[in-house]
């Protein structure tokens, strides 16, 4: 069994030129859940899938959460190092920002020597069907889709905004929100069944 990769244009850059230059990427067949990898475990190891694998997961995410409140890097056995990411507006002078704008956003992972050893043997193949992609297009003619949508609709979903669009999902869901901010659209109901609607402010566009 090896794992699958194709090569995708890179995304030209404002002031770089177009040469259609080609990178290499992994294909994710799947998403392995969590419930998985404690089966794996219990089925290979003398631990219990409820109270030994699943307590110890959730005990050593507390311990690496307390630990990154102090500010330290935590060292998870072979797997590697986490840390905290930041994020604050860039300024010249430390002086011209406050405390209050600096927040937390995410963990940082950095893998350790062991890990990358041990993934740097992994077998590759070239996949078949190709990378999915977005479909090329402007987002103005996206939008002119979208107000064409809502002439017989009052709402549509992110899976909905794929299918008229071409749009991976997670591109789809950005531009929706984009939609949002902009104040084009409004949202109604909560996540996973969140769907958008267009503002009562440019219902007459």
């Amino acid at each position: 069994m090896a794992a699958q990769y194709d090569f995708w244009k890179k995304p030209v850059r404002n002031g770089e030129e177009d040469e259609h230059i080609l990178v290499s990427k992994m294909i994710s067949s799947s998403t392995v859940k969590k419930e998985e990898l404690i089966k794996y475990v219990a089925d290979t190891t003398s631990f219990s899938p409820g109270g030994d694998i699943v307590g110890v997961l959730d005990a050593l995410m507390d311990a690496m959460v307390m630990n990154l409140q102090f500010g330290r890097t935590v060292e998870l056995g072979d797997f590697g190092f986490f840390s905290l990411k930041l994020q604050a507006r860039p300024v010249k002078d430390k002086k011209e920002i406050h405390a209050q704008s600096v927040s937390v956003v995410n963990a940082n992972f950095r893998t350790s020597a062991v890990l990358k050893r041990k993934v740097s043997n992994i077998s590759l193949k070239r996949a078949r069907e190709g990378f999915a992609s977005s479909e090329e297009g402007s987002p103005e003619r996206r939008k002119e889709l979208l107000k064409n949508h809502f002439k017989n609709h009052i709402s549509l979903n992110v899976e909905q905004y794929r299918r008229l669009t071409g749009l991976l999902k997670g591109k789809a869901l950005r531009e929706l929100h984009k939609w949002v901010e902009e104040g084009y659209l409004d949202t109604q109901g909560a996540a996973p069944h969140m769907v958008f609607i267009k503002k009562r402010e440019t219902a007459k566009e």
